[in-house]
């Protein structure tokens, strides 16, 4: 629709201006990529040939593909998301491996390290494809883009989660990347580091503007007394977080101080 914005704007008297905004989110959009991988769509050869990862992962097996027959660069790249997967507790995979047909079609696997076997792409687990495609994506992104990966944890087991944030964190900072990733998963909040709580941005309901609201974790109001109560994760589950937020609380705090100096007199 935006590219059709010239044709339907004729009669706008701001017209030149508009368009020039227009133009230049245009520009925006191209480096912003929403990502929601599907593991079971993961499963299944894919064409060869195929560089850029779909918006559900399911050519995960191309792209993958196409880094290890690609630059020396885009090898050293397959390379770094092996050795976030050789992290991963119970599976000591020891390298990739591609399966190729007559049809030019392609599927991954991992070699297990104790016996040399190929284990498939039809047979990996959700939660190693899914930290697969998103370390790809991540990898894949162009320089200084922004990836948005709706539930980073989704199927996740809680072991694996710090071994995914780690490894975002470093990518974003090797590759100027801006990620924007949601959870409901207070395993996932537990796993952050005190850096990675400095980006944590909190959305709720406020009953006061009748509305939803983004707010920093850090610049919530006596942020640092809410951080001392336990880790976020924790925090959440027991509903801490949640009277942080509202707006009573201040009111409720000044009520029980003045009850607190009154039993003193």
């Amino acid at each position: 629709m935006l590219s059709q914005y010239p044709v339907f704007a004729v009669k706008n008297r701001k017209r030149d201006a508009c368009t020039a905004a227009v133009q230049e989110i245009q520009a925006h959009l191209p480096r912003s990529f929403v990502f929601d991988p599907s593991p079971k769509l993961m499963r299944s050869y894919e064409r060869i040939g195929n560089r850029t990862l779909s918006r559900d992962g399911a050519n995960l097996s191309a792209v993958l593909y196409a880094l290890q027959q690609g630059t020396a660069k885009e090898q050293e790249a397959l390379g770094r998301i092996l050795a976030s997967i050789q992290q991963i507790p119970e599976e000591p995979y020891s390298g990739f491996r591609f399966v190729t047909t007559d049809l030019n079609d392609v599927i991954f696997g991992l070699v297990r390290s104790s016996d040399g076997a190929l284990v498939d792409a039809r047979v990996l687990s959700d939660g190693t494809l899914r930290i697969l495609a998103v370390l790809t994506a991540m990898e894949t992104a162009g320089p200084a883009s922004r990836v948005v990966i709706e539930e980073l944890d989704n199927g996740l087991h809680p072991s694996r989660v710090r071994i995914l944030t780690t490894a975002i964190e470093e990518v974003c900072a090797r590759r100027e990347l801006n990620v924007l990733a949601t959870t409901h998963n207070p395993a996932t909040l537990d796993s952050l580091s005190p850096k990675q709580l400095n980006g944590v941005q909190v959305c709720f309901w406020d009953q006061a503007v009748n509305a939803t609201r983004l707010v920093g974790l850090t610049e919530m109001p006596r942020a640092d007394e809410l951080l001392e109560r336990g880790r976020l994760g924790d925090l959440v589950t027991r509903r801490v977080l949640e009277q942080y937020l509202s707006p009573k609380m201040e009111e409720e705090r000044r009520r029980k101080f003045a009850e607190w100096l009154e039993s003193l007199s």
